[in-house]
């Protein structure tokens, strides 16, 4: 008799198949609000506790002026071989971030789940608006 929790698909399964078999996406990174590493794959799948809690504080801000100033900030992204890219935000909504690095050759989405947040990357010549329907159809299968 099967059990019923082995028709739950395990979560690495889930993003193999929603997020990474497109080959749209090059890093994806799960953390906890506190900014506690859940899952990670691909280029994220190194990042410190450092590099982790730039996101945990991001949908948190506790003023207008606290906002603009992370939009200014940014992120930096340090990479799986040291070097690292500042990633300019272009658009935040109240439950997604959307930045892009030097030239657009690099990007980046965040996503505010119910219980965590997650980030992935993508690089040229993906296309922003590609990957971030994507990410955005991953996030909403999470909110649902």
């Amino acid at each position: 008799m099967m059990s019923a929790q082995s028709n739950i698909p395990q979560w690495e399964d889930f993003v193999k198949a929603d997020l990474l078999t497109s080959g749209l996406i090059s890093g994806v990174s799960l953390i906890t609000d506190q900014g506690v590493p859940v899952y990670s794959h691909g280029d994220l799948s190194h990042l410190q506790k450092n590099d982790l809690q730039q996101f945990s504080t991001v949908f948190k801000s506790a003023s207008q002026e606290k906002e603009d100033a992370l939009l200014l900030k940014g992120f930096t992204v340090t990479w799986r071989d040291g070097t690292q890219t500042h990633m300019k935000i272009y658009e935040k909504t109240h439950c997604s971030i959307y930045a892009t690095g030097p030239g657009n050759c690099d990007g980046l989405t965040v996503s505010n789940l119910p219980y965590g947040i997650l980030i992935c990357t993508f690089h040229h010549p993906v296309q922003q608006g590609q990957a971030i329907q994507l990410v955005e159809c991953f996030s909403n299968k999470l909110r649902a």
